[in-house]
């Protein structure tokens, strides 16, 4: 196979043609203009007919080493503080070489005598070195400005109204800020001033922009400034920080947005301001938890996700997607739900089944066709009060439907297959947290029995997905209120949607036969604080304008959540955030043929009463209360 040399530089364009004949223009009469300086404007002959014998090959090196810096590829327009000590570090390298050659002349005049004209006074030699460096880097300055001044007239025709914005913080994330607002008119945000708690910073001026005082009185500021927007640009911000962010900005009559991080104006992407979001006041900071080889264990490989239309079976779906498998399988019995992520991924390699995985039929067949590697089961009806009043449909649903899946992973040769459960399954007070915990006691009977790895993973609350309280909260605050709260003391983990995708995707090369992955999730959230936050971040105060009123504790709902219990023993991970906990021995025979008996009254149609009965006596540490009334 021919190979085709690359020049080392490539050829210059019309426009780099005028940029190597200004940047010589330049060095050339830095030159000159130096030896001008050094003798007061009245150089003797000598010198001066010095400078023009040594001048083109002083210039011809300083452009080579120049290249050699890399500086004529710096784009004009970008130039820059870094760029400016790049050029005068090339510049400098340059003048110690013609600073050696000159202390070195004599030594040098006895091997030719024509090495009399290398020597170049010193103090040539140091102001060259300042009025090439100036020549070099201000011609770029000049030509930025041009650019961008030009850039500005253009993007404001037609541009929208601009709205006036109060930034908060001062530091490097607002200063990124302001220069890109100064760029971009067409954004349509005009910055009055900055706030700030660091009280070096008061009183001076940010790219042109004053900072007023304190974040405690941006509130004051925005309403006397008749500001339209605060925005607040800290850059990556600890949860209880923005929180108490958040409260000193409590009665603003504005919104307040956040800026992206400034790693995605670097990258070119457009600043779009978005509103605080509850993720941004967790207790902790988000916990990235994807194993570093997951992208092996997925890449070409046939991937299944049962429940691929649910929240947390969806964004599976989207980070699977990243790590390049072969094909995506995605199961689930809502045809609407199916339609949407399908829609969504709009991606060769994902497939669409409409299938139900309590039908024992469609899964084998579904396995039988597409052979997956990886199966993860995050199919489960989940809403607390809703499965206390339909206890056979959590059973057929958390429980066969595990079974049918698990069964054909293992039937079918699957490499792994990962159970998604619940922290409502350690001492479950609830229909769904006993039928998860019999999932999981399924998982474990099933382990060290065929090839197929079977593990689970087990987190608590998920932020924003179908059916938890964040939801709920946030219709209740468009309306008005008030917002409703079970009791003053719950409790509970919570975690974002992307944090409980990765920690399933982790379990697929963390976990191993009979294991439960669990993430650290710091401490419990108190729920009435999670309300207050929400509301805050409506733009209202709470107990004031958004009342809170609590309800009680609903049918199968607790106090606190817990992650393990006692008998289960946690131990670390390669991971730091994660833990592993081996589930506790048990019959398998015993427990599976307990586990079949339930089926076998789901199926037969057994009243709600013994169904209750027989989870109770499946999972001993639970504490089933008795059936909801209607009303419930």
């Amino acid at each position: 196979m021919s190979s085709v040399r690359r020049p080392l530089l490539p050829a210059p364009s019309s426009h780099g043609i005028a940029q190597v004949a200004v940047d010589l223009a330049s060095l050339t009469a830095a030159l000159l203009v130096a030896f001008f300086l050094r003798f007061d404007g009245q150089p003797p002959w000598v010198m001066l007919k010095r400078a023009l014998v040594l001048g083109p090959y002083v210039v011809a090196f300083q452009y080579a080493v120049l290249a050699g810096f890399g500086v004529p590829q710096f784009a004009w327009r970008y130039i820059g503080l870094r760029e400016a000590l790049r050029t005068f570090a090339a510049l400098s390298a340059a003048a110690v070489v013609l600073l050696v050659v000159s202390l070195a002349r004599p030594a040098l005049e006895q091997v030719h005598v024509a090495f009399h004209w290398t020597m170049i006074p010193r103090g040539v030699i140091a102001i060259d070195l300042a009025l090439a460096t100036a020549g070099i880097v201000g011609a770029r300055v000049v030509r930025r400005l041009v650019f961008e001044r030009r850039a500005r007239a253009a993007r404001a025709e037609g541009a929208r109204p601009r709205r006036r914005t109060l930034v908060v913080g001062a530091g490097d994330e607002g200063a990124a800020l302001l220069r890109t607002l100064a760029q971009h008119p067409e954004l349509g945000l005009e910055p009055i001033g900055l706030v700030d708690d660091d009280r070096s910073t008061h009183d001076a001026r940010i790219v042109g922009v004053p900072v007023l005082g304190e974040v405690a009185e941006a509130p004051g500021l925005a309403a006397s400034l008749h500001a339209d927007l605060i925005l607040v640009a800290l850059g990556p911000t600890p949860r209880p920080v923005m929180r108490r962010l958040l409260a000193s900005l409590e009665g603003a009559s504005v919104p307040v947005q956040v800026l992206p991080p400034v790693e995605t104006l670097v990258q070119g992407s457009p600043l779009t301001p978005r509103p605080v979001s509850i993720q941004d006041l967790l207790r902790r900071s988000v916990v990235d938890v994807a194993a570093a080889d997951v992208g092996a264990a997925v890449r070409g490989k046939v991937v299944l996700v049962t429940g691929a239309g649910g929240s947390i079976g969806s964004e599976l779906c989207r980070q699977l997607l990243r790590s390049e498998p072969a094909k995506l399988v995605l199961v689930e019995q809502s045809e609407h739900a199916l339609y949407e992520i399908e829609r969504e991924l709009a991606d060769a390699r994902a497939e669409a089944a409409l299938v139900d995985v309590t039908d024992a039929g469609e899964v084998d067949a579904l396995f039988a066709r597409t052979r997956p590697s990886l199966v993860f089961h995050a199919a489960a009806h989940k809403h607390v009060p809703m499965l206390e009043r339909n206890v056979r449909a959590a059973v057929r649903n958390n429980v066969l439907g595990t079974k049918l899946v698990a069964e054909a992973a293992i039937r079918h040769r699957t490499d792994a297959f990962i159970l998604v459960s619940t922290d409502k399954a350690v001492n479950p007070t609830s229909v769904m947290g006993a039928t998860k915990r019999v999932a999981e006691q399924l998982v474990k009977t099933l382990a060290g029995r065929s090839s197929t790895r079977c593990c689970a993973v087990r987190f608590g609350n998920v932020l924003g997905s179908s059916g938890s309280v964040v939801p709920l909260f946030q219709e209740q605050i468009a309306r008005g209120g008030p917002v409703t709260v079970t009791h003053p003391d719950v409790r509970r983990y919570f975690m974002t949607i992307p944090e409980a995708a990765s920690l399933v995707i982790a379990a697929s090369t963390l976990g191993h036969d009979g294991e439960i992955l669990l993430l650290d999730m710091g401490e419990p959230v108190r729920i009435v604080d999670l309300a207050e936050d929400l509301i805050r971040l409506s733009g209202h105060v709470p107990h004031r304008d958004i009342a809170i009123t609590f309800t009680g504790l609903r049918p199968g709902e607790k106090l606190f959540e817990e992650l393990s219990v006692d008998a289960e023993t946690a131990r670390p991970t390669r991971h730091p955030m994660i833990h592993v906990v081996r589930m506790r021995d048990e019959d398998r025979d015993r427990a599976r043929a307990a586990i079949d008996g339930l089926l076998h009254q789901a199926d037969e149609g057994a009243g709600e009463a013994d169904l209750r009965g027989t989870l109770a006596r499946l999972v001993p540490e639970a504490t089933l209360g008795a059936p909801p009334t209607p009303s419930a």
